[in-house]
């Protein structure tokens, strides 16, 4: 019977770093007759198969499983940090695109004051605009209502679909905390018929492909999204990458240094009740499946974090005339 590890992140759990550690060490999976497919790739530089989640989202069943019964492999790695967002229905078409083979689903968790921060930053990085207060706010007052902070509703929808049985979660937060190289405990855990070490991977193993910006840096660009998104303009990454390329032609120096002097502090904890009735029903309905290591009695250590943020700088009215021209 053929045998799928299915990766699905979810997103800032170090998905995009154990995706290029897999695609560096294709060569070697494909040797031990473990398949990581190409085809599924978005490009060399985003090795997660993003594509295979875009198709069934599309309602495509028929390519991708043409696509994977073309697999010579007698074992498949698959791993798209989207597919998280997957439907139960949509779960029920890549059950079909998988066929009869034995599946084996690996979810990670992640402490929410680390996770909180790091979507938000996620969010400016695509162009959106809300401060990180604004953003804790809202996520916290209903965080049953949202998948990456109640993961619990990602797992359920994959037990349906896949059987509880198969379900594995490794805490990502255990694992940073005990200073263990995520990739090297992935292909220790759940592909063991690999002979090739973790080191064959180069460069990439214990790289950090996706940094998060300097406090400053993302409030100068949050403020760029927002006066964008006040001129009529859709959000998206153009303005990042515009700043981080061309801003030192502009003053950035000076306005990141100004900027940096302002840094404060916003306090999250773990164990605030509406978070901790999450983790507790999270540990209750799945800590059996949680692969060591970890505590005893959740999937991480609660916290309480100082998370540094610059308050809402004013206009950088000059800065976006600059981005402007360069658009233009």
């Amino acid at each position: 019977m053929r045998r799928v590890v299915l990766h699905i992140g979810p997103h800032k759990t170090g998905t995009t770093y154990l995706q290029r550690v897999f695609q560096a060490l294709r060569p070697a999976l494909a040797a031990d007759g473990i398949a990581f497919p190409a085809g599924w790739s978005q490009s060399d530089d985003q090795p997660g198969h993003v594509k295979l989640y875009e198709a069934l989202n599309a309602g495509d069943v028929a390519n991708p499983k043409t696509a994977f019964d073309a697999i010579a492999a007698d074992d498949v790695l698959i791993s798209a940090e989207d597919l998280s967002y997957l439907h139960e229905s949509q779960l029920v078409q890549l059950r079909t695109v998988l066929g009869d083979a034995a599946v084996r689903v690996v979810f990670y968790s992640r402490r929410w004051s680390e996770i909180l921060p790091s979507v938000w930053q996620e969010r400016i990085k695509h162009g959106f605009s809300e401060t990180l207060t604004q953003f804790l706010t809202a996520a916290t007052r209903n965080p049953g209502g949202l998948d990456f902070i109640d993961s619990g509703r990602i797992l359920d929808r994959y037990a349906t679909v896949f059987g509880r049985e198969n379900i594995r979660i490794v805490s990502y937060s255990a694992l940073t905390d005990t200073g263990t190289d995520i990739a090297e405990h992935f292909l220790s855990s759940f592909l063991p018929r690999l002979r090739t070490p973790a080191t064959q991977a180069g460069a990439v193993l214990g790289s950090r492909p996706n940094r998060s910006l300097l406090p400053a840096e993302i409030e100068v660009v949050r403020a760029l999204n927002a006066m964008h998104i006040a001129a009529g303009g859709t959000p998206g990454v153009a303005i990042r990458h515009w700043f981080l390329r061309e801003g030192h032609r502009h003053g950035a120096a000076a306005l990141l240094a100004a900027v940096g002097r302002t840094v404060q502090a916003v306090r999250l904890a773990d164990a605030r009740p509406e978070l901790d009735a999450l983790h507790r029903r999270l540990w209750a309905s799945y800590g059996d499946a949680r692969v060591p290591p970890g505590p005893a009695d959740g999937f991480f250590v609660p916290l309480v974090r100082d998370i540094p943020c610059a308050p809402p700088m004013p206009p950088p009215t000059a800065l976006y005339q600059a981005f402007q021209a360069s658009i233009a």
